[in-house]
């Protein structure tokens, strides 16, 4: 979307950098998605994003309207919002990324401020609303990545148990003097414990179908 209107509105050489240092990110990324470095290529993703769009904010400031530059804000909270999702358990990197931001999201009403045709009542609103939407958004977040630990958590216990019960399970079944098979709906063996497969002058391999039985 960036590159066609870059292209349809003609902009400066300046603004067309990002854009093609943005895409080298993404061919760079793809790569390291092929090698099953999942994590790392969305980390990467995430924070060339947010340099790219912290760039637009930046190039021709002085030239450029502000409040079209202010409302751009929002595609870093949309952003912003997916840290969660990929942070598994590394709280810090959340964190990060918040801070980062709104330090960035400072020094830019620092650069509204002295640029000196924004009337000061604009940017006090503009400050306080995008803080407490950062805030809101990170306590947001912040109880999503709980959420999600949780139930990771909730998943590799329960896969645990059952990897526990299976083992018991075979372990009952192996040692018990009794013939015990499991059979499918089509008459296939599916298991066979409790005593040797030659009792029935077959191995378990070679057993025919329940019908032939």
């Amino acid at each position: 979307v960036y590159l066609f209107v870059a292209i349809s509105f003609e902009w400066s050489v300046y603004s067309k950098i990002p854009i093609v240092f943005y895409g080298t990110a993404l061919i760079v990324i793809v790569f390291i998605l092929r090698s099953g470095r999942f994590l790392t290529a969305v980390h990467m993703f995430l924070i060339m994003t947010f340099i790219t769009l912290w760039s637009y904010f930046f190039i021709d400031f002085h030239n450029s309207s502000y409040v079209e530059k202010m409302m751009s804000v929002v595609l870093i909270l949309g952003f912003l919002t997916f840290t969660p999702l990929i942070v598994d358990r590394l709280t810090h990197a959340m964190i990060f990324y918040y801070a980062i931001n709104m330090a960035v999201l400072y020094i830019f009403i620092f650069f509204l401020f002295n640029r000196g045709d924004v009337p000061d009542i604009v940017l006090l609103s503009f400050a306080v609303d995008t803080t407490i939407a950062i805030i809101m958004s990170g306590a947001i977040s912040y109880q999503i990545y709980w959420i999600n630990r949780i139930a990771l958590d909730k998943a590799v216990s329960t896969e645990e148990e059952i990897r526990k019960s299976g083992e018991l399970f075979r372990s009952v079944i192996e040692e018990s003097p009794q013939i015990m098979a499991i059979i499918d709906r089509d008459g296939n063996l599916e298991f066979l414990g409790g005593v040797d497969c030659t009792i029935f002058g077959y191995l378990k391999e070679e057993l025919p179908t329940i019908d032939r039985w």
